[in-house]
């Protein structure tokens, strides 16, 4: 475990081919933290390129994300307020922001002004978990995780040739 954004980012890299568009985008938010003082004006640089996708898309919303997970530096409310800000698919990326910024910091470091209103309770429209606790899920989810755990070792995505 770390909560390193920046490795769990390079991580997530690891899963997919270098040479696509995905990866090639990605490095580049990695690349620029260092070198721009806050997420605006690596936004503003950013906005050109990204631009020419469409607002839902793929690319330009996984550099949205991951400006936001570096430029939140851990911190909640910073990482998903920045996700919405960036515009585009803002309900996406800032859950998958929380997402994945909640799994790095814990359940409990997650602010109460946004987790008491949930009263821990996800209503779907899925059958059998209309009302379900968003505990069981997280301890749902990290029992098959830790169960399936040694198949990453002997999956790897298919490179391309």
């Amino acid at each position: 475990m770390t909560d390193d954004v920046a490795a769990v980012i390079r991580v997530g890299l690891s899963e997919i081919p270098a040479s696509c568009r995905l990866a090639e985008a990605v490095r580049g938010v990695l690349a620029l933290p260092p070198e721009t003082a806050d997420w605006e004006a690596t936004y503003a640089r950013l906005l050109p390129a990204q631009s020419v996708y469409h607002p839902v898309h793929a690319i330009n919303n996984t550099v949205w994300l991951v400006l936001a997970l570096l430029y939140g530096k851990g911190d909640f409310e910073k990482t998903i307020c920045t996700a919405v800000m960036c515009g585009f698919d803002t309900d996406c990326n800032a859950a998958n922001a929380g997402a994945v910024l909640g799994t790095i910091i814990g359940a409990q470091a997650l602010p109460r002004k946004w987790t008491d209103p949930l009263a821990d309770t996800l209503r779907t429209a899925v059958a059998q978990y209309s009302d379900v606790r968003i505990s069981t899920l997280a301890r749902r989810t990290a029992r098959l995780a830790e169960t399936n755990l040694h198949l990453v070792e002997v999956y790897k995505p298919c490179s391309p040739t």
